[in-house]
């Protein structure tokens, strides 16, 4: 049996990796690296399930050198047969540390977008090595392909584009009581109509542009309420402002929330709108929201001009356009028929999503 090595950066709660640990635990010798924080819902999901692991945490390994030796001593000392990485630490360290340790198949999936050409520069040459030292890269997405091999000159034969997947059925699997415990859990008025938005706050998430169109919809709609959830952030001080100009009794701000199918079946209206379309690696919740049975509002970032079409799954918006968003949302509000139509399509398009598509395509991977 061969020893797979996964290695995940800065990831607290994540159930793709715990889908991903259920299902190849049983087909080879798996063993995880969790570099960061001690403690993390994941860990405990790898204790509770047996599978094996290590954390490298930033208490004791307090600076990149000490935790890249940290994790090479790992890699020399497992001797997998393949390492596949996670997330931008996990990477930069697990790619450069697996090569100079010889092993033979060097994965990452790449789950960043264009951070490193629209802030953080210095990156790229990270990115360039590590495309360099890989055997094999995975795009999660076209805008990703298009971003490794256009700007940052990857080699097109190393990568092979795995979307991600869902476990459809958990996604859509949230009673009407999980909702309204989760409602009372954080405050959230019972018999609102929940305008829900899932995106931690950052400026390219486009969360600036909702607030205002939910300030115009509040005069004419007493019923509705503001849910934002992740809601933490290095842009929370410029979404608090805004948050200021809006009824206290008209939002709620959540920071986590593990009850991920429930916190969609509060919703009413979900909203996800991205300031350009590079910025989203993927986009999750495009396909969450659609599986989990929300009409939603989108602009088109990451995976979504891929799958997603206006008026047919989905109500398509311009970027930085808090008015078409308002506009968007309102026909969601007040039509019915048009509801209906956007979740059985949307269900029926995220079926493209199974988590079974991608764990085979993995698997074809590592054999």
């Amino acid at each position: 049996m061969k020893k797979l090595l996964y290695i995940v950066s800065d990831i607290d709660k994540a159930l793709s990796f715990e889908w991903v640990a259920k299902y190849f635990a049983s087909r080879y010798e798996l063993v995880f690296v969790l570099i960061g924080k001690q403690g993390t819902a994941l860990e405990g999901y790898l204790k509770q399930t047996g599978v094996a692991h290590k954390v490298l945490a930033d208490s004791r390994y307090q600076s990149a050198p000490a935790l890249w030796w940290a994790l090479w001593r790992v890699i020399r000392d497992e001797r997998p047969d393949i390492v596949h990485t996670h997330l931008w630490r996990a990477t930069m360290f697990g790619i450069t540390a697996s090569w100079l340790a010889g092993v033979r198949k060097r994965i990452f999936t790449r789950h960043h977008g264009m951070i490193h050409y629209d802030l953080h520069p210095s990156g790229r040459k990270w990115d360039r090595l590590v495309n360099f030292m890989a055997t094999d890269i995975i795009a999660i997405s076209g805008n990703i392909r298009t971003i490794l091999t256009s700007l940052d000159g990857a080699s097109e034969r190393k990568i092979t584009m795995i979307h991600h997947g869902f476990d459809l059925s958990f996604l859509a699997g949230a009673s009407d009581a999980e909702a309204a415990a989760l409602m009372d859990r954080h405050g959230i008025p019972q018999h609102t109509r929940v305008i829900g938005v899932i995106a931690r706050y950052t400026h390219w998430k486009g969360i600036q542009y909702i607030i205002p169109a939910f300030a115009k919809l509040i005069a004419r709609h007493q019923d509705i309420h503001l849910v934002l959830a992740n809601a933490h952030g290095d842009y929370a001080p410029e979404i608090r402002q805004l948050l200021g100009t809006l009824p206290k009794d008209r939002y709620t701000e959540i920071s986590f929330e593990a009850n991920l199918p429930a916190l969609y079946r509060t919703m009413f209206v979900h909203v996800h709108v991205p300031v350009d379309s590079r910025v989203e690696a993927f986009g999750q919740t495009y396909v969450e929201a659609l599986a989990a049975g929300v009409p939603s509002v989108f602009s088109l970032s990451g995976v979504a001009p891929e799958f997603i079409q206006n008026g047919v799954n989905a109500l398509v918006v311009d970027f930085r356009d808090a008015d078409g968003i308002c506009h968007a949302v309102e026909k969601l509000l007040v039509d019915e028929d048009l509801r209906r139509r956007l979740i059985a399509s949307g269900k029926t398009s995220a079926e493209s999503f199974k988590l079974s598509g991608m764990l085979g395509k993995l698997q074809d991977l590592y054999d």
